[in-house]
């Protein structure tokens, strides 16, 4: 029917911008809120604060349509019924084509190699990224024509290298920023080649003394340490396999941490912060983002001389200590109960 298509872009533009127009939200405080609710739910969304601005943009600009997760999250965050917001269907997923997706790779897949390799220098991660430009490629291969498939799809190509390069670099930036500080010299252990650590049999008889102080801990405990640390689950996951909260898994270790690192150096382990919650609702009060406390967390460092990693780490371990995904570590813990309100963060001032 002429005009379905925009009509009801329309009508969800007007009715994701009046919900939040009608109270009075900017749109940090919107994001806030989403994440808010969907840490409650148990539910993973972006940590990204740029994207998730540009993807609330384009749903109240009707340029994009939310799938069923963020319906969920913004029916409940504006305490609405779904069909409230007035939101038209997701569009269907189009099939594939094949057969035409493999004539099209077998014409074109040295082309796509060799102009990444000359951007790359790397002949073999030239290969590996044109798998991932045929697969993005195949995604929109039904809106082409089928008579370029012979000689006119070098442009169509081009564009995905393009995009699937930016996508390796932006990965590859990432990787430096987060594990620059491990990496570092100064913190990373130099171990002389006749020293204990290259003691093969020192390091079979540490990894046989981890494994039994972990077999010791109580059953769950052990449980959600090997979960974590073999499976690399989160939170989340980890309370679906054993039937537990996500907030009930992170205290179980943060139990299990502490009582290893007593086994360990017969000491008591000093947590900066009680969870990863306690700091996304302290962070919330003030009206932060994430960037906005990592900066006020490098702020703090430099003003008392101490040493932190750079604001852009920071965000990422601000956000992986909200999910439950890292431990805090007590420097930082400090750090937080400075920034942040004592009381938001179950500490006294």
């Amino acid at each position: 029917m002429p005009g379905t298509t925009e009509k009801r872009r329309i009508e969800q533009a007007t009715a994701l911008r009046e919900a939040r127009a009608e109270r009075g939200w900017e749109p940090a405080e919107l994001i806030g809120r989403l994440r808010s609710e969907a840490a409650a739910r148990g539910v993973t969304i972006t940590s990204d604060y740029r994207g998730m601005r540009k993807r609330l943009r384009n749903w109240e600009t009707g340029k994009a349509v939310p799938d069923v997760r963020y319906r969920e999250l913004l029916a409940a965050v504006y305490g609405v019924a779904v069909s409230a917001l007035s939101l038209p269907e997701e569009p269907a997923p189009v099939a594939w084509d094949a057969e035409r997706l493999g004539r099209v790779f077998a014409r074109y897949h040295a082309w796509v190699v060799a102009r990444i390799y000359r951007k790359l220098g790397d002949y073999h991660l030239a290969e590996d990224l044109a798998s991932e430009t045929f697969i993005s490629a195949g995604k929109g291969l039904h809106l082409v024509e089928p008579e370029k498939d012979e000689d006119g799809l070098r442009p169509y190509l081009a564009m995905h290298v393009r995009w699937t390069i930016g996508t390796h670099f932006k990965r590859a930036q990432i990787d430096r920023e987060t594990t620059a500080d491990v990496m570092d010299p100064e913190h990373f252990p130099q171990w002389a080649a006749d020293g204990e650590g290259s003691d093969p049999e020192r390091a079979a008889c540490e990894r046989t003394d981890s494994r039994r102080l972990l077999n010791e801990l109580p059953t769950v405990q052990s449980q959600v340490m090997y979960l974590s640390a073999q499976d690399d689950l989160t939170p989340v996951e980890i309370g679906r396999r054993l039937g537990l909260d996500p907030e009930t898994v992170r205290c179980i270790y943060r139990q299990a941490v502490a009582a290893l690192h007593l086994a360990l150096t017969g000491e008591e382990l000093v947590q900066g912060t009680t969870s990863g919650s306690e700091i996304q609702r302290a962070r919330l009060g003030r009206g932060w983002t994430q960037t906005q406390l990592a900066e006020e967390i490098a702020r703090h460092a430099r003003r008392n001389g101490l040493d932190v990693v750079a604001p852009r780490s920071l965000k990422v371990y601000v956000s992986a200590w909200e999910q439950g995904r890292r431990p805090v570590p007590a420097l930082y813990g400090e750090i937080l109960t400075k920034v942040l309100r004592p009381e938001d963060m179950g500490q006294a001032a």
